[in-house]
């Protein structure tokens, strides 16, 4: 075994970087398994790594964690896509390896009904090419939310911003108000938002300094938007609309309490809040599931057993938490959030004023799931100051 092969020894997973028209490198986690001095890994005949193969054959492979995290060294290789006279080699050495992991995950390719487009590739490592060529861009979030290489995806995250904004429908292109993204990512709401009043003043609330340096680049050229890395800047604000999108399923209990008074407190009397959640129970779970198997299966939102609690309803109750940045714990799994329990705690504090859900469909069905909120007269209760646990999330 050559020592470009023997880097990829004794990994599950490997990083595969393939290369646009362009020379930009594109880093997808996949399976692979390793054959005398060629790598073989399965993929759509339809995905973008196909097409990026078929226009230049460069390619390079590294060990890493089943979200794509670099282990080690990568190297260089040739890839070929391989006819299907030559499956049986690519599938047999991948079913050997991965076992019943790997029957599973194409047992549900066939049970989507892509069999016919399932495709295998063949990589030789090119000798003394380790690295990997070309320029490398970091991640960014968008690449995985309104810019996903899956258009069912991207789709549906498009769509959740819009009926989000469907609050806004009956305000003057003039508007001149306040408006609030609250947990911005990469900023996409408040580009729609800044773009449609372009006489309001949108602020742009992320922590995360990553994440508000990709909202930066995607803001450039907008007068009316303000970023703001910490809330201790909005302290003496205001805001007739504020909007919290796919936020509140990534926080822990603690955080959960602190966002919900930050959102109390910054939120004007008579102002509208829009919570938006994913719904990760029933059928949206278990379809989502089975999406999140066939690109990294075995994580934890990838499991059949936490697919399976999730879609009666019982989602898991004990998710991986990691700091996003420091300080900030995170669940990164949108897996075992409950959105019920979330409607529970925040009326405590808001009045609930409508629940619908996105694309299509009600509760048992829609993807998404939006609570539009107001903000309660001082007569009432309040959970600003909620009791200990009465109510915290449990997801």
């Amino acid at each position: 075994m050559s020592d470009e092969s023997r880097l990829l020894e004794g990994h599950s997973y490997a990083r595969l970087t393939t290369f646009r028209k362009s020379g930009e490198p594109v880093s997808t986690p996949v399976w692979f398994a390793l054959v005398d001095e060629r790598v073989y890994l399965f993929t759509d005949i339809e995905s973008g790594k196909v097409r990026r193969i078929r226009n230049d054959p460069r390619a390079a492979l590294a060990p890493s964690g089943f979200r794509g995290r670099p282990r080690g060294e990568g190297v260089r290789a040739e890839a070929r896509i391989l006819n299907p006279a030559e499956h049986e080699t690519a599938d047999r050495a991948l079913r050997e390896k991965y076992g019943w992991r790997y029957r599973l995950a194409q047992a549900v390719i066939s049970l989507l009904g892509l069999s016919a487009r399932r495709a295998f590739l063949e990589l030789r490592p090119v000798a003394g090419g380790v690295g990997e060529t070309g320029p490398r861009r970091p991640p960014r979030y968008s690449d995985i939310t309104v810019h996903d290489r899956n258009p069912v995806k991207s789709y549906l995250q498009r769509r959740r911003l819009r009926d989000a904004l469907s609050v806004l429908d009956n305000l003057d292109a003039g508007f001149a108000g306040k408006l609030l993204d609250f947990g911005a990512g990469s900023g996409e709401l408040t580009r729609i938002v800044a773009g449609r009043f372009p006489r309001a003043r949108v602020f742009c609330y992320e922590p995360a300094p990553d994440l508000l340096e990709e909202a930066r680049q995607n803001l450039s050229g907008f007068e009316n938007v303000v970023l703001v890395p910490s809330l201790e800047e909005l302290e003496d604000m205001r805001f007739r609309y504020v909007f919290c999108l796919e936020v509140f399923e990534h926080l822990p209990r603690r955080e959960t309490v602190r966002a919900i008074r930050a959102i109390n407190r910054l939120l004007a009397r008579g102002g509208t809040a829009v919570v938006g959640m994913p719904n990760e129970l029933f059928l949206p779970a278990f379809i989502k599931g089975l999406f999140r198997m066939t690109r990294r299966y075995g994580a934890f939102d990838a499991r059949p057993g936490n697919v399976l609690r999730a879609a009666v309803g019982r989602p898991p109750g004990k998710r991986p938490v990691r700091e996003i940045t420091a300080g900030l714990p995170y669940h990164f799994h949108h897996t075992g959030f409950d959105h019920r329990e979330l409607r529970r705690t925040l009326s405590e504090t808001f009045e609930v004023e409508r629940q619908f859900a996105s694309p299509v469909g009600g509760e048992l069905l829609g993807m998404e799931v939006f609570l539009i909120l107001k903000k309660r007269g001082k007569g009432s209760r309040q959970a600003g100051r909620p009791e200990p646990d009465s109510t915290l999330p449990t997801g």
